[in-house]
């Protein structure tokens, strides 16, 4: 990216079963409105990122909790085999949007009940060309009108 700032816009999550594919938002850090006495202040993880800084937009759990309450209640991870999460920022350097995508494995429950989460590959892959720059604003304003697509934005974004 460079040594320039860049402003986090969305953090998507895509869910992926045998029967499809299901991508929402969970920037917005829903479970702080009921932690916080005023939750204005960092509500959501979108925001300033100075140059080697970043942003904790919370942990697994607290990803698919957002992602159930934005799906009314149904089960986000329920049969879901993986997650891929994609970044999705805007720089000064970059006329577009930018982002990077790393998919995670979910593995059945242990004995405890915790999902276990491992990771696809070892860094993320990032989103450079000018083609797949542009879908980002498509797939951003097609999810500012709902709150979830029934598809893997991923394979727009190679």
């Amino acid at each position: 990216m460079g040594s320039e700032p860049a402003f986090l816009t969305d953090v998507l999550a895509e869910f992926k079963d045998e029967d499809g594919c299901r991508t929402i938002s969970v920037v917005d850090r829903l479970e702080l409105w009921e932690q916080e006495e005023s939750p204005i202040n960092n509500i959501s993880a979108e925001g300033p990122i100075a140059s080697g800084e970043y942003v904790d937009i919370g942990s697994f759990a607290e990803i698919f909790k957002r992602a159930e309450k934005k799906l009314g209640g149904c089960s986000s991870i329920d049969g879901s085999e993986q997650v891929n999460l994609i970044a999705i920022a805007a720089t000064n350097q970059a006329r577009d949007l930018i982002a990077a995508s790393r998919t995670f494995k979910l593995v059945d429950p242990e004995e405890n009940g915790m999902i276990k989460v491992q990771p696809t590959e070892v860094e993320a892959k990032q989103i450079r060309s000018r083609r797949k720059r542009k879908s980002l604003k498509r797939i951003l304003g097609e999810l500012q009108t709902r709150d979830s697509v029934e598809r893997a934005v991923s394979g727009d974004l190679g």
